[in-house]
């Protein structure tokens, strides 16, 4: 049994877009080459008086109690909505930036971000 195949070359893409560097930080979530900063995300800061209510309810149960382990799941439960709004934020920057990046001074992004903290 015998193969043949032609070798091709794959074709350049003709849609050039302008490339810019990101830099992930710890005061602004992302700032980019252009100057453009995005704030970071206060998932912590607002969920932090839950946080505390529901680490102190678990404190108070009785280790190995049913009502203990449901205390845990709560707070389990409160610490991956905090994971998630943080990865989400993420998520729609560096989607927001791969496809459009000639659109990075207008501040849109910004915009729909304020709205949604509010």
């Amino acid at each position: 049994m015998s193969f043949k195949y032609d070798e091709c070359q794959p074709k350049p893409l003709t849609k050039k877009r302008a490339i810019i560097g990101v830099d992930v930080g710890i005061n602004a979530l992302a700032t980019c080459s252009d100057g453009t900063t995005y704030p970071k995300v206060k998932a912590y800061k607002q969920a932090k008086k839950r946080l505390t209510r529901y680490q102190r309810r678990v404190q108070k149960k009785e280790p190995g109690s049913k009502n203990r382990a449901k205390a845990v799941k709560k707070l389990a439960k409160t610490h991956k909505k905090i994971a998630d709004i943080r990865a989400d934020a993420l998520h729609k920057l560096t989607t927001w930036a791969s496809f459009e990046p000639q659109h990075h001074s207008d501040r849109r992004f910004e915009r729909k971000w304020n709205a949604q903290k509010s």
